[in-house]
């Protein structure tokens, strides 16, 4: 998954477009207030995100997503995601009009310390995160692309047999927050027949699993590529 020198090089000049040069942090703007900015310096430096979420750049497509946790774009024909952890988030005080952060831990150290924890098995649905380089006071990584969410897919795989298989894992045990779908956990079943118990006890402990938060790869594995949860009690 190591990139060429040449996008390396092309992320450096995108990042220079896209935060207009800055990178000393990066906040989104609270949900509360229904904004879609990051700050990508103290100086309240604020770029739209709705101005970078897809465009083209030197020729190359992109789209960008932005949560609550991480920035992630997305490049054309490539096979690769580029993730950067967000700081936190920002808000404005209504009496000063200055901003107030709130920051959150580094979202893929986190991951990077799940995946490290995980059994051989469960790594192998884990999509592991690679650290490329540092964009001023950004950490810029790389994850393996998929080829569609959960969310995406228009397809089940479900019988009748499966579901009621992936019924008696859910009544044995408790999932975390949104849980995963049946058609996921089916595959799941399906790559792992001999180890997929394992497998669903360690699911429990990922949080907040909705559909966007897995998917599959161009040869149909079932993967997960964010794990790492949110919680706004940080």
């Amino acid at each position: 998954m190591i990139l060429t020198n040449e996008k390396i090089e092309f992320l450096y000049r995108f990042f220079d477009k896209v935060f207009e040069g800055m990178g000393e942090c990066l906040y989104i703007s609270d949900g509360d207030t229904g904004l879609t900015d990051l700050m990508t310096s103290l100086e309240q430096t604020v770029v739209d995100c709705s101005q970078i979420e897809s465009g083209e750049f030197e020729g190359v497509k992109f789209d960008g997503f932005f949560g609550c946790t991480k920035a992630v774009f997305l490049f054309e024909d490539w096979d690769v995601v580029i993730k950067i952890p967000l700081n936190g988030n920002y808000c404005f005080d209504p009496d000063t009009i200055e901003p107030i952060f709130t920051d959150i831990p580094n979202h893929i150290v986190i991951e990077d310390q799940i995946y490290e924890d995980a059994s051989d098995e469960m790594q192998k649905i884990l999509l592991k995160n690679e650290y490329l380089f540092n964009y001023n006071n950004l950490e810029i990584y790389a994850q393996k692309a998929i080829a569609e969410t959960e969310g995406e897919r228009v397809h089940s795989i479900l019988t009748s047999e499966l579901l009621d298989k992936v019924q008696a894992a859910r009544d044995s045990r408790s999932f975390g927050h949104r849980s995963p779908c049946d058609n996921f956990l089916a595959a799941v079943m399906l790559q792992h027949p001999d180890t997929y118990e394992d497998v669903f006890d360690e699911l429990c402990n990922i949080e907040d699993m909705h559909n966007n938060n897995y998917g599959y790869l161009a040869n149909g594995m079932a993967v997960i590529h964010d794990y790492a949860g949110y919680s706004e009690t940080y």
